[in-house]
Protein backbone atom coordinates (compact mmCIF):
# COMPACT_ATOMS: atom_id res chain seq x y z
CA UNK A 1 0.00 0.00 0.00
CA UNK A 2 1.51 3.20 -1.16
CA UNK A 3 1.99 6.52 1.10
CA UNK A 4 -0.71 8.38 -1.27
CA UNK A 5 -2.92 5.14 -0.58
CA UNK A 6 -2.43 5.68 2.69
CA UNK A 7 -3.10 9.45 3.31
CA UNK A 8 -6.47 9.36 1.26
CA UNK A 9 -7.80 6.75 3.10
CA UNK A 10 -6.40 8.65 6.34
CA UNK A 11 -8.46 12.05 5.19
CA UNK A 12 -11.68 9.55 4.70
CA UNK A 13 -11.67 8.25 7.31
CA UNK A 14 -11.46 11.27 8.71
CA UNK A 15 -14.40 12.97 6.74
CA UNK A 16 -16.57 9.71 7.78
CA UNK A 17 -16.02 9.22 11.50
CA UNK A 18 -15.70 12.88 12.92
CA UNK A 19 -18.39 14.73 13.69
CA UNK A 20 -19.24 17.23 11.11
CA UNK A 21 -21.41 19.68 11.00
CA UNK A 22 -24.30 18.15 12.98
CA UNK A 23 -24.89 15.43 10.51
CA UNK A 24 -24.95 11.90 11.14
CA UNK A 25 -22.27 8.87 10.23
CA UNK A 26 -25.14 8.28 7.52
CA UNK A 27 -25.79 11.53 6.24
CA UNK A 28 -21.76 11.88 5.51
CA UNK A 29 -21.59 8.48 4.20
CA UNK A 30 -24.50 9.01 1.40
CA UNK A 31 -22.75 13.01 0.69
CA UNK A 32 -19.67 11.91 0.46
CA UNK A 33 -20.15 8.98 -1.86
CA UNK A 34 -22.32 11.54 -4.32
CA UNK A 35 -19.72 13.87 -4.34
CA UNK A 36 -16.85 11.62 -5.29
CA UNK A 37 -19.19 9.68 -7.79
CA UNK A 38 -20.31 12.89 -9.44
CA UNK A 39 -16.33 14.69 -8.82
CA UNK A 40 -15.34 11.20 -10.63
CA UNK A 41 -12.79 10.62 -8.36
CA UNK A 42 -12.60 6.56 -9.10
CA UNK A 43 -9.04 6.38 -6.96
CA UNK A 44 -11.23 7.58 -3.95
CA UNK A 45 -14.14 5.71 -4.36
CA UNK A 46 -12.25 2.71 -4.54
CA UNK A 47 -10.37 3.27 -1.10
CA UNK A 48 -14.05 4.77 0.27
CA UNK A 49 -15.78 1.21 -1.05
CA UNK A 50 -12.55 -0.36 0.57
CA UNK A 51 -13.56 1.39 4.39
CA UNK A 52 -16.81 1.20 4.04
CA UNK A 53 -16.55 -2.81 3.45
CA UNK A 54 -13.74 -2.88 6.51
CA UNK A 55 -16.48 -0.96 8.56
CA UNK A 56 -19.40 -3.47 7.49
CA UNK A 57 -21.42 -0.57 6.36
CA UNK A 58 -24.30 -1.55 4.74
CA UNK A 59 -23.62 -2.55 1.36
CA UNK A 60 -27.06 -1.91 0.22
CA UNK A 61 -27.45 1.53 1.52
CA UNK A 62 -23.98 2.18 -0.84
CA UNK A 63 -26.04 0.89 -3.74
CA UNK A 64 -29.47 3.01 -3.43
CA UNK A 65 -26.92 5.98 -3.09
CA UNK A 66 -25.46 5.16 -6.34
CA UNK A 67 -28.57 3.52 -7.78
CA UNK A 68 -30.38 7.18 -7.38
CA UNK A 69 -27.67 9.09 -9.28
CA UNK A 70 -28.63 8.00 -12.75
CA UNK A 71 -31.61 9.80 -12.37
CA UNK A 72 -29.98 12.99 -11.59
CA UNK A 73 -26.35 12.41 -12.87
CA UNK A 74 -27.08 9.94 -16.26
CA UNK A 75 -26.88 6.05 -16.48
CA UNK A 76 -22.85 6.18 -17.44
CA UNK A 77 -22.23 7.41 -14.34
CA UNK A 78 -23.93 5.09 -12.08
CA UNK A 79 -22.90 2.38 -14.16
CA UNK A 80 -19.00 3.40 -13.75
CA UNK A 81 -19.66 3.57 -9.86
CA UNK A 82 -21.57 0.80 -9.42
CA UNK A 83 -18.64 -1.52 -11.08
CA UNK A 84 -16.47 0.21 -8.54
CA UNK A 85 -18.41 -0.60 -5.71
CA UNK A 86 -19.06 -4.28 -7.22
CA UNK A 87 -14.94 -4.43 -7.94
CA UNK A 88 -14.14 -3.58 -3.85
CA UNK A 89 -17.79 -5.52 -2.34
CA UNK A 90 -19.24 -7.90 -4.98
CA UNK A 91 -23.21 -8.27 -5.23
CA UNK A 92 -23.82 -11.95 -3.42
CA UNK A 93 -26.90 -12.58 -4.88
CA UNK A 94 -29.09 -11.24 -7.78
CA UNK A 95 -32.90 -11.96 -8.45
CA UNK A 96 -35.02 -10.89 -11.29
CA UNK A 97 -36.66 -7.95 -11.69
CA UNK A 98 -40.06 -6.39 -12.62
CA UNK A 99 -41.88 -4.09 -11.37
CA UNK A 100 -45.50 -2.78 -12.19
CA UNK A 101 -46.47 0.06 -14.04
CA UNK A 102 -49.88 0.91 -12.49
CA UNK A 103 -48.25 0.38 -8.70
CA UNK A 104 -45.27 3.10 -9.37
CA UNK A 105 -47.37 5.47 -11.22
CA UNK A 106 -49.15 5.59 -8.06
CA UNK A 107 -46.35 5.94 -5.85
CA UNK A 108 -44.83 8.47 -8.25
CA UNK A 109 -47.41 11.14 -7.82
CA UNK A 110 -47.71 10.54 -3.91
CA UNK A 111 -43.95 11.25 -3.77
CA UNK A 112 -44.10 13.89 -6.35
CA UNK A 113 -46.52 15.67 -4.11
CA UNK A 114 -44.20 15.31 -1.11
CA UNK A 115 -41.69 17.53 -3.29
CA UNK A 116 -43.77 20.29 -4.77
CA UNK A 117 -47.54 19.58 -2.88
CA UNK A 118 -50.61 21.71 -4.42
CA UNK A 119 -48.12 22.58 -7.58
CA UNK A 120 -47.47 19.01 -8.38
CA UNK A 121 -50.24 19.25 -11.00
CA UNK A 122 -48.92 22.71 -12.84
CA UNK A 123 -45.66 20.69 -12.72
CA UNK A 124 -46.22 17.72 -14.57
CA UNK A 125 -48.56 20.12 -17.16
CA UNK A 126 -45.82 22.47 -17.21
CA UNK A 127 -43.11 19.74 -18.92
CA UNK A 128 -45.97 18.05 -20.47
CA UNK A 129 -46.11 21.28 -23.01
CA UNK A 130 -42.72 20.36 -24.16
CA UNK A 131 -42.34 16.78 -23.62
CA UNK A 132 -45.51 14.22 -22.63
CA UNK A 133 -43.07 11.52 -22.55
CA UNK A 134 -40.70 13.13 -20.14
CA UNK A 135 -43.31 14.64 -17.68
CA UNK A 136 -44.49 10.57 -17.50
CA UNK A 137 -41.29 9.47 -16.82
CA UNK A 138 -40.90 12.15 -14.04
CA UNK A 139 -43.62 10.12 -12.41
CA UNK A 140 -43.08 6.71 -12.79
CA UNK A 141 -38.95 6.95 -12.65
CA UNK A 142 -38.38 9.73 -10.70
CA UNK A 143 -40.85 9.60 -7.95
CA UNK A 144 -41.63 5.80 -8.88
CA UNK A 145 -39.05 3.88 -9.65
CA UNK A 146 -36.44 5.93 -7.11
CA UNK A 147 -37.79 7.27 -4.29
CA UNK A 148 -40.01 4.92 -3.70
CA UNK A 149 -37.28 2.55 -3.00
CA UNK A 150 -36.69 1.36 0.55
CA UNK A 151 -33.60 1.48 2.46
CA UNK A 152 -33.16 5.13 1.95
CA UNK A 153 -35.43 7.32 3.43
CA UNK A 154 -37.24 9.87 1.73
CA UNK A 155 -35.18 11.94 3.71
CA UNK A 156 -32.18 10.41 2.68
CA UNK A 157 -33.21 10.63 -0.94
CA UNK A 158 -33.88 14.19 -0.94
CA UNK A 159 -30.02 14.98 0.63
CA UNK A 160 -28.62 13.04 -1.93
CA UNK A 161 -30.56 14.65 -4.54
CA UNK A 162 -29.93 18.45 -3.11
CA UNK A 163 -25.89 17.32 -3.25
CA UNK A 164 -25.93 15.76 -7.20
CA UNK A 165 -27.96 19.05 -7.78
CA UNK A 166 -25.56 21.30 -5.83
CA UNK A 167 -22.76 19.86 -7.54
CA UNK A 168 -24.29 20.00 -11.03
CA UNK A 169 -25.53 23.21 -10.68
CA UNK A 170 -28.91 23.15 -12.14
CA UNK A 171 -30.88 25.73 -10.73
CA UNK A 172 -34.74 24.87 -10.75
CA UNK A 173 -34.30 21.43 -10.01
CA UNK A 174 -32.12 22.52 -6.74
CA UNK A 175 -34.70 24.86 -5.79
CA UNK A 176 -37.39 22.48 -6.50
CA UNK A 177 -35.13 19.68 -4.02
CA UNK A 178 -34.45 22.31 -1.20
CA UNK A 179 -38.19 22.50 -1.35
CA UNK A 180 -38.46 18.58 -1.35
CA UNK A 181 -35.90 18.53 1.57
CA UNK A 182 -37.92 21.00 3.71
CA UNK A 183 -41.33 19.63 3.57
CA UNK A 184 -39.35 16.15 4.44
CA UNK A 185 -38.55 18.19 7.95
CA UNK A 186 -34.78 18.69 6.65
CA UNK A 187 -34.51 22.00 8.38
CA UNK A 188 -32.77 24.77 6.78
CA UNK A 189 -29.86 25.03 8.80
CA UNK A 190 -29.15 21.29 8.44
CA UNK A 191 -29.87 21.70 4.25
CA UNK A 192 -26.73 24.45 4.64
CA UNK A 193 -24.25 22.23 7.04
CA UNK A 194 -25.08 19.60 4.06
CA UNK A 195 -23.50 22.46 1.67
CA UNK A 196 -20.58 22.96 4.49
CA UNK A 197 -19.60 19.16 4.56
CA UNK A 198 -19.88 18.96 0.44
CA UNK A 199 -17.69 21.82 0.60
CA UNK A 200 -15.25 19.93 3.13
CA UNK A 201 -14.64 17.06 1.27
CA UNK A 202 -13.72 19.70 -1.83
CA UNK A 203 -13.47 23.09 -2.00
CA UNK A 204 -13.38 22.98 -5.70
CA UNK A 205 -16.82 22.35 -5.92
CA UNK A 206 -18.44 25.95 -6.24
CA UNK A 207 -21.02 25.57 -3.72
CA UNK A 208 -21.52 28.87 -3.66
CA UNK A 209 -23.93 28.32 -6.65
CA UNK A 210 -25.87 26.00 -4.25
CA UNK A 211 -25.92 28.59 -1.31
CA UNK A 212 -27.08 31.21 -3.43
CA UNK A 213 -30.32 29.19 -4.30
CA UNK A 214 -30.79 28.19 -0.95
CA UNK A 215 -30.44 32.02 0.55
CA UNK A 216 -32.83 32.31 -2.09
CA UNK A 217 -35.18 29.73 -1.05
CA UNK A 218 -35.37 31.24 2.59
CA UNK A 219 -35.84 34.70 1.19
CA UNK A 220 -39.01 33.33 -0.34
CA UNK A 221 -40.21 31.41 2.99
CA UNK A 222 -39.11 34.55 4.74
CA UNK A 223 -37.12 32.18 7.41
CA UNK A 224 -33.20 32.59 8.47
CA UNK A 225 -31.13 29.77 7.55
CA UNK A 226 -29.35 29.69 10.85
CA UNK A 227 -32.94 29.15 13.28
Amino acid sequence: MDKKHLIIKHDLTNLITLPHFELSLEQRIIILLTVLSIKRKKKQLLILFEILKEKKYSRRRQYETILQMYLFAGFPLALETLKLLNKVNPLQQTKNYSEDYNILYEKGINNCRKVYGSKSEKLLENVSSFSPELSNWLIIEGYGKIFSRKILSFQEREIIAVATLSLLKYKDQLYSHLNGAFRAKISLHKLNNILDYINLIDPKTGVNFARKILLQFSFNRGLEINN
